[in-house]
């Protein structure tokens, strides 16, 4: 469902170039439509804001922890996959800061009752894990629009080429990574002379009084509409050149 945040983008530059390209380009309208959302949404995910995993663990004073396992002989013990964290203190007597944050929470909502010490680490544990996944929060929301412009493109043999965009970032490398429902959505252009394709972000986090999806998905779109305008006057002085030399005016 989109999201009750409106972000608005000047693209009269972009919908002028558009124009003169889809003059010059044999390219159906939906085609045009639908290969450019593809490429603007590649760049936006590019150049969204994402939080840096390493900061957000240092303001926790969060370290890294590998789990231990014993082998199936339990001769020895083996490195789990799974990890965990410890957590600096405040001082040498107190709890950590995140422990802090987690108690006035619940006490906040009502539901501070006796906490055993084992049960606050573990939920220092998920709450840092929650934190961790959402560094690329907002930049999955355009995951869904630029994959569904790219099935449509590659089922209608549009080329999709990446000369010239920056590289997609997989999750591997903290790229971002759909979890749970999509947090955006397309509708291509359909094939009529009157073309038009939507999509939209609706990565907002609940309860987020930041606007962070104005504030990080704004700015983003917004470049890479510039970008793709560049792109796209970049091919329409190419093709107007051309066709001035095949008429026989000189050209530098």
């Amino acid at each position: 469902m989109p999201s009750p945040v409106t972000v608005r983008i000047n693209s009269t530059e972009f919908d002028r170039a558009i124009k003169q390209y889809g003059g010059l380009t044999k390219r159906t309208p939906a085609e045009v439509c639908n290969g450019k959302s593809y490429f603007i949404n590649r760049r936006a995910i590019w150049h969204t804001h994402k939080a840096n995993a390493d900061k957000i663990k240092q303001q926790l004073g969060a370290h890294d922890v590998s789990i231990l396992k014993k082998s199936k002989r339990g001769d020895r013990f083996l490195r789990s996959k799974r990890k965990s964290f410890v957590f600096d203190s405040v001082s040498e007597e107190a709890l950590p800061r995140l422990a802090y944050i987690i108690i006035s929470r619940l006490r906040k909502a009502g539901k501070l009752t006796s906490l055993k010490m084992e049960d606050l680490h573990a939920k220092m544990v998920k709450v840092l894990n929650a934190r961790l996944r959402s560094v690329a929060f907002i930049k999955s929301g355009f995951i869904k629009p630029r994959d569904t412009f790219k099935a449509w493109c590659v089922a209608h043999g549009v080329s999709i080429g990446g000369k010239g965009l920056p590289p997609n970032e997989p999750s591997r490398i903290g790229g971002p990574k759909q979890i749970g429902q999509p947090k955006g959505g397309a509708a291509p252009a359909r094939a009529d002379w009157i073309a038009r394709a939507t999509f939209y972000n609706s990565a907002d986090a609940k309860h987020d009084d930041k606007a962070s999806l104005q504030k990080y998905a704004g700015p983003a779109l917004e470049r890479a509409f510039t970008e793709e305008t560049a792109d796209t006057m970049a091919y329409v002085e190419k093709r107007l050149k051309q066709h001035a030399q095949n008429c026989g005016i000189r050209t530098r």
